[in-house]
């Protein structure tokens, strides 16, 4: 084995009642999803798809959007994963960026996006749900196929396609960052890089034939290759879940409940969310094994908190960037209490580290090939060595103790982590200078009064303007990820500056910490 098109094909020797199951309940053995993948990719190839082009998917996650995906990868293309509900401006951006040959979508998702980079990109061909809304929006119909979920179709059913022979270094998909560095960066992963993590992570997870894993992360994110490989290649089953139930915690705790899931993965925002306003009393959630979190730290009383509220489930902290996947794990022998500090683990096997003043440096299997298009990025990132992968400076600063273990430090730059989304500070400052009535601004973390990790903004507005935090959020809920809006907002009459005449940014962020802050505000939707 030495692909991810391997993962799903392992999956179908099985046979033991284990599948991917759709929002509806339905499962469909991953013999079936190996046939309807097989179908989608023989699409794809009569459709002029060749190896290296890329496959962007823009599609509400279901059984068809893991279909969709994987058929990509058997026909040799590139998997660009999308943000079907992310601001339509970073989705352009994207878009434009990995100029793919096809976008599977919805016509809804699609639609958001006014359609002005498919038109800029010379019109891919774009495979949807249904046709008319972008046909009276002005794309070629001869551009347009319409693909009857779940692909399970007489167009997808047989396969008597040859597709493409690929190499364990070729690319397999494209993660691409937040964009609020400015323009998103894509990482690029291999076929033998995403496989080395499939295997490790299956492992570590202890996923068995008999395992129900909840796909809770979005396909953008990378935390969802858990649930797209490392779940078929353990034969385990795979339970999709929608929009709804991402937004409304007691519907996920139904869903997790009606599904039987023994294995969750998630950030610890929706973990908290879950524990808080989920109604767990009310459900019967034994079944569950197994909470893995990962993307940033997780507050050791609210840890404490679900952990007690599930006491049968083992708890596991998981760290890695998404350029190297998950580096290090811990395994929590117990609630935390209200002052421990939590280590991000012990290294997986075949990864290897040095500390460069505090920084942690990781030379791993899992790790990216590079940045799409951005040669010299990459040069600058990857340290090459011999017989080795490549060294990766990650930014964080970690100490080690006795026993092998990293505790996190923080960053040497001025990224952050919220939800598991990098965010670049001074990126999401620049952007609010651009607000209108906005003279200057200063963004920094905050822990909110319900102890939720957010982003807080102290601006200083023009004479005639005053603060409207509502209207503010607004603005940049259609500019940039809903982890980068801001969940409060202070007003300064100026901003302290340093010797030198710049703003004291390390004073203000200081300010912005000590000051006193509502409840993490329900997520804006941009208009």
């Amino acid at each position: 084995m030495a692909l991810l098109t391997d993962t799903l094909q392992r999956a179908a020797e099985y046979d033991n009642g284990s599948g991917l199951v759709d929002l509806d309940g339905s499962l469909q053995p991953w013999g079936q999803v190996a046939q309807a993948a097989r179908g989608a990719a023989s699409i794809l190839i009569a459709s002029g798809v060749e190896p290296g082009d890329r496959v962007a998917i823009l599609q509400p996650k279901s059984a068809a959007s893991f279909i969709a995906l994987h058929g990509a990868l058997l026909a040799g293309a590139i998997v660009v994963p999308l943000d079907p509900v992310g601001a339509p401006a970073t989705v352009a951006g994207v878009i434009e960026q990995c100029d793919p040959a096809v976008v599977i979508g919805s016509a809804t998702t699609i639609a958001r996006l006014a359609l002005d980079p498919l038109q800029k990109i010379d019109c891919p061909l774009v495979i949807v749900d249904e046709t008319t809304p972008l046909t009276e929006a002005g794309l070629p119909d001869r551009r347009i196929i319409e693909w009857n979920h779940p692909l399970t179709g007489s167009r997808a059913a047989g396969s008597s396609q040859s597709f493409p022979s690929l190499r364990p270094d070729d690319p397999a998909y494209l993660i691409f960052t937040s964009g609020s560095t400015g323009v998103p960066k894509g990482i690029v992963h291999t076929h033998q890089s995403g496989l080395a993590y499939a295997i490790t992570a299956a492992q570590r997870h202890r996923l068995t034939p008999t395992s129900r894993v909840a796909g809770i992360p979005p396909l953008h994110f990378d935390m969802s290759t858990l649930e797209l490989y490392s779940t078929p290649l353990a034969g385990a089953t795979a339970v999709s879940v929608g929009e709804p139930e991402q937004r409304f915690p007691a519907s996920l705790s139904q869903r997790l409940e009606n599904e039987q899931v023994t294995h969750l993965y998630a950030v610890p925002f929706l973990l908290r969310q879950l524990q808080e306003r989920g109604a767990l009393s009310e459900r019967d959630l034994t079944a569950i094994e197994h909470i893995g979190y990962a993307g940033e730290p997780y507050a050791p009383g609210a840890l404490a908190d679900l952990m007690n509220a599930l006491p049968h489930a083992r708890v596991t902290n998981f760290y890695g960037p998404a350029e190297t996947n998950v580096v290090t794990s811990y395994d929590l022998p117990g609630p935390p209490t209200d002052d421990e500090e939590i280590p991000i683990g012990s290294l997986w096997p075949d990864c290897t580290y040095k500390l460069v003043d505090d920084e942690l440096y990781v030379s791993a299997p899992t790790c990216m090939s590079g940045y799409w298009r951005e040669p010299e990025l990459t040069a600058k990132k990857l340290e090459p060595q011999q017989d080795r992968p490549p060294w990766y400076g990650t930014g964080d600063l970690v100490d080690l103790d006795d026993d092998g273990r990293f505790t996190y430090r923080g960053r040497r730059d001025n990224q952050v982590k919220i939800r598991g989304v990098r965010l670049e500070l001074e990126a999401i400052e620049l952007l609010l200078t651009d607000a209108p009535g906005v003279e200057h601004a200063v963004v920094g973390p905050i822990t909110g009064a319900d102890g939720q990790p957010s982003l807080a903004a102290a601006v200083v507005l023009d004479p005639s303007e005053s603060l409207n935090e509502q209207k503010m959020r607004r603005w940049c809920a259609g500019r940039v990820p809903a982890a980068a809006v801001p969940s409060s907002f202070i007003q300064f009459s100026g901003f302290p500056s340093t010797s030198s005449g710049k703003i004291d940014r390390v004073e203000v962020r200081a300010q912005i910490k000590s000051a006193p802050h509502p409840e993490t505000p329900v997520e804006t939707k941009p208009h």
